[in-house]
């Protein structure tokens, strides 16, 4: 395809991200795509635009841009048959990926702990270990934390998972904490956690906080069973509505949550420290903050009479915080949550329920949204941006892994 055809196809298709590599579509923004067929599991490196990605043959690969061309062999994790690697998350010092993956002798998930400068692959819950299931285990990394703890949660019955954490640096140690039936969300210093109880499972709808330092420490080789533990809710929704969780502040103490409620939803801020919990939008919900922590972005309903969380009518707005005025709004049909800023700030990427993935630029004059349709648009789409913004990468479980690539 020449470079005239080209823009024709970019101007046609109103600047939408298209297949394959193509020149620059505008001073911002290029039309470049790669796609990796097979992938089961991502994650980007900590700094700069490259990712390690696994295979659906249990093999790690490295790669990075701007073409993601030539991927580099790392290690290959035998698996049980038909079973595949689940999650990879980098330590924070992006010396060491821990990979959650079924056990090959026992198909028991497991977090696998592999250093990069010595290629050493250590099981970090191997037999023996605390936490085990009367059925097959599962689990997933919950977050990394500040004193080098991976802490972790385990299905342990219908609507429950219990947080759990393995220190890997001083041989395994274990810690136990509580059950909930949602997700939790740690803070940018990763002291605290907000837990997001759902309505079916160990509690009643609402938001929790749990501490790391609550843990509480278990043996290796200890027999462990406890009856179910609740980790402790702080506030509930209303009868036919539900509290959400949206975004930590930088300070680590402050909140951004959604109070889904019959009569509409409002975007609220809640001091873990104080308690306290104040309206921010008053017909908002999936408030999403800025990485300096200046800017809210929210699906606000277009007319005001309207229910947020049920409504197609609905238009993207930014806030600023230090004003309190919306600086920016922009109407768009069947938009929806999560909404993800870029790490600069200068983009906001988005689902709308039409199957597209739309990239909306915030600027001075207002929203340039620009927008690309999805291969499996009914299915659950992953979006995360690169450290240093320049790529943002959609993952699904058919069509497998998409960067595409920016100039932020």
């Amino acid at each position: 395809m020449n470079t005239i055809l080209r823009l024709l196809v970019s101007v046609f298709l109103i600047l939408t991200i298209s297949l394959g590599t193509a020149s620059s579509a505008s001073d911002s923004l290029r039309s470049v795509e790669k796609s990796i067929r097979g992938v089961d599991a991502y994650a980007w490196v900590p700094t700069g635009g490259s990712l390690i990605y696994a295979t659906n043959d249990g093999t790690l690969w490295s790669t990075q841009g701007p073409d993601f061309a030539t991927p580099i062999r790392i290690i290959k994790i035998a698996l049980p048959d038909e079973q595949k690697i689940k999650q990879i998350v980098w330590s924070p010092d992006g010396q060491n990926i821990a990979v959650v993956a079924p056990r090959l002798n026992d198909r028991w998930d497991t977090i696998l702990l592999f250093n990069i400068k010595t290629s050493q692959l250590r099981d970090l819950l191997p037999p023996g270990a605390p936490f085990g299931s009367p059925g097959v285990r599962v689990l997933r990394i919950s977050s990394w934390l500040a004193d080098g703890r991976i802490a972790f949660v385990q299905h342990c019955g219908t609507g429950c998972v219990g947080l759990h954490a393995v220190q890997p640096d001083t041989g395994e140690r274990y810690w136990d904490f509580c059950d909930a039936s949602g997700s939790f969300f740690w803070s940018p210093t990763k002291k605290n956690a907000v837990l997001e109880n759902e309505y079916s499972g160990v509690a009643p709808a609402a938001l929790g906080l749990e501490s790391a330092s609550d843990g509480v420490a278990v043996p290796r080789g200890a027999s462990y069973y406890r009856p179910r533990r609740e980790c402790g809710s702080v506030f509930q929704g209303v009868a036919r509505g539900g509290v959400h969780f949206n975004a930590w502040f930088p300070d680590g103490e402050t909140v951004l949550f959604t109070d889904a409620n019959p009569d509409g939803s409002e975007t609220m801020l809640w001091n873990t420290e104080s308690g306290l919990r104040t309206t921010l939008v008053a017909r908002g919900s999936s408030g999403a903050l800025s990485p300096d922590g200046r800017y809210v972005a929210f699906i606000a309903p277009v007319h005001e009479s309207a229910i947020t969380w049920n409504s197609k009518r609905v238009s993207l707005a930014i806030l600023d915080l230090r004003s309190k005025k919306i600086v920016a709004s922009k109407k768009i049909p069947n938009l929806q949550g999560p909404l993800q800023w870029s790490p600069s700030a200068s983009y906001l990427a988005i689902l709308a329920g039409d199957g597209k993935l739309l990239l909306a630029r915030f600027t001075p004059a207002g929203i340039d949204l620009r927008g690309t349709r999805l291969e499996e648009p009914d299915l659950y789409h992953e979006l995360s941006w690169s450290p240093d913004g320049k790529y943002l990468a959609d993952w699904n479980e058919a069509s497998g892994l998409k960067i595409f690539s920016f100039n932020d």
